[in-house]
């Protein structure tokens, strides 16, 4: 009976630490009390049923024991763990770069050849540029020095033939005043001239029609380049538009304007070309 008391308590010990090495303490602890047992067995039948409770009492003692130090087994395994899945980590993160690092393989002579053509491609296709680039650039400064020698003769051109327009429309001028001075003869100049009065008066007649016709030309010779003539008589005195020579004591005109023109102003477009000579009006001396 003790035996299979002793039994069932081992087998629980066993069952309950579930292989766990906390148990095998509690068992060398038991095994002296069971060789006590057995010699108190043989020794005196009386004293059994006390120390079978007394070994169940011890029994549950050390089955207390053993769950207790399975318990605390535990744990200490679970904190265990816990810092070895922890630890790994910060190693992990710590030895990353270096395994990083380690892990890139050392460069090759065909990597280091591709790297270097791959180089020298681009730095054709950069030389192909920039001479593409100069080109371009020198062709700008040739058309650029072309334009500045075009320029340059096209303003000394403009300079020696500016007035080219103007003179050729005087030609006719020119023309019509040969024209009317061959329409009077020497003769008919002269002191000791024979012609008749009716003759003279023919040619001064001829004369003057020449004279008056080369007036219109000049005039219109004049406006088609700009040039027009304004009339100052009876006009405010304008110190931009007129040059007074003298002044004219008269008071029958408002003092101030222009009472006599001596030589008439022009105008080039809207700037003055000549001032008028002028007389000014004086008012009554006070």
């Amino acid at each position: 009976m003790l035996r299979h008391a002793l039994g069932r308590s081992s087998s629980a010990l066993f069952d309950a630490g579930a292989g766990c090495r906390a148990v095998a303490p509690a068992w060398h602890l038991v095994r002296p009390v069971v060789c006590i047992g057995e010699r108190a067995l043989n020794a005196s039948a009386a004293g059994l049923q006390a120390f079978s409770e007394r070994m169940h009492t011890t029994a549950r003692s050390f089955a207390d024991d053993s769950n207790r130090a399975e318990e605390s087994a535990g744990d200490s395994t679970q904190q265990a763990s816990s810092q070895e899945h922890q630890q790994p980590q910060h190693e992990d993160a710590g030895s990353r770069p270096e395994e990083s690092a380690s892990e890139q393989p050392p460069p090759t002579i065909e990597s280091l050849q591709a790297i270097i053509e791959e180089h020298r491609a681009t730095a054709q296709q950069h030389a192909a540029s920039s001479a593409e680039m100069k080109d371009q650039v020198l062709r700008t400064l040739a058309d650029m020095e072309n334009l500045r020698e075009r320029s340059a003769r096209q303003i000394e051109s403009n300079k020696q033939f500016a007035v080219q327009g103007f003179a050729k429309s005087l030609l006719d001028v020119a023309d019509n005043l040969e024209r009317a001075a061959g329409a009077v003869p020497a003769e008919a100049v002269a002191q000791d001239t024979q012609l008749s009065v009716h003759e003279v008066v023919k040619h001064l007649r001829t004369l003057l029609e020449g004279v008056q016709l080369t007036d219109k030309q000049l005039k219109a010779a004049l406006k088609s380049n700009g040039v027009s003539k304004y009339d100052a008589l009876g006009e405010k005195f304008d110190p931009n538009l007129h040059s007074a020579l003298f002044e004219i004591p008269d008071t029958t005109k408002p003092p101030g304007t222009i009472g006599v023109v001596t030589k008439n102003g022009y105008k080039l477009n809207d700037r003055v070309l000549r001032a008028a000579e002028v007389g000014v009006i004086r008012g009554p001396a006070e």
